[in-house]
């Protein structure tokens, strides 16, 4: 059964009407939230181009995509794993590279396979490893001839709820605080 969506388009603060994108995304490009429910082990795994190896299942993540997309360009677990997209700028080609997967799907496969912050970032490596990284990040594009293919970067963080396990252990504040 498919999870609760929501698109978002436009924000209210303080009684104002603000456009909402997120950070490189086309404007008028809704993102949509869902929450995906965890998955079993099985069959391939299909990415936004690439067919991967048997899926090993996933936890469960609250992922914000573009409306037409696989990936993410947030995404948060029920491991309390937060990972992020950003295009960066380099002086490789990006458009050089073969079909592989998109920053996006990088994001989504991290967060529904890591336990904690770490192991994000290494399934983001060995992903690109793997598979690499290239292919079209806009609406429209094909695997190939992606009209302004670039490379990303990955912000990643655990969250947890304050006071943190190590608080209740020791505190950093003096007595007198």
């Amino acid at each position: 059964m498919p999870g609760p969506e929501v698109t978002v388009n436009a924000v209210a603060i303080d009684g104002e009407l603000h456009p909402l994108t997120v950070n490189d995304r086309p404007v008028a490009e809704p993102q949509v939230l869902r929450y995906k429910s965890p998955r079993p082990a099985g069959n391939r795994l299909p990415t936004q181009y690439l067919k991967l190896g048997e899926d090993p299942g996933s936890v469960g993540v609250l992922l914000s995509q573009p409306d037409w997309l696989w990936g993410a360009e947030t995404a948060l677990s029920t491991q309390r794993v937060a990972v992020g997209n950003e295009k960066i700028w380099t002086t490789d080609d990006p458009a050089s590279a073969q079909p592989a997967l998109i920053g996006m799907d990088l994001v989504r496969l991290a967060a529904e396979g890591a336990k904690d912050a770490a192991h994000a970032v290494f399934l983001i490596g060995r992903f690109l490893e793997r598979y690499g990284q290239g292919g079209g990040g806009e609406r429209g594009d094909d695997a190939a001839t992606g009209t302004a293919p670039y490379w990303s970067s990955f912000p990643i963080c655990l969250l947890y709820t304050s006071p943190s396990p190590r608080d209740r252990t020791r505190s950093r504040m003096p007595s007198s605080a």
